[in-house]
């Protein structure tokens, strides 16, 4: 589970506040070097949720979920 809060056009916002955008994600997901490891992604920030969720699918990340407020995963 990773929280990611900005899109991508808003990196230097993101650094700076020590966020994730997707293409960052992308990069640090790279280098755990486990693609079937499952992904859930949270905290994205209400006014870029539709952004952030686009550029998500068009991550090389299979196994990447979105997870909904309130949703629960069991493990």
């Amino acid at each position: 589970m990773i929280a990611l809060s900005f899109p991508d056009d808003l990196l230097k916002i993101a650094q700076a506040r020590k966020h994730l955008t997707p293409a960052l994600l992308a990069q640090e997901y790279q280098k755990i070097g486990r693609p079937d490891l499952p992904l859930y992604i949270y905290h994205i920030k209400p006014t870029f949720r539709d952004q952030i969720v686009e550029q998500l699918y068009h991550l090389p990340i299979p196994t990447l979920s979105v997870l909904e407020e309130g949703q629960e995963i069991t493990v």
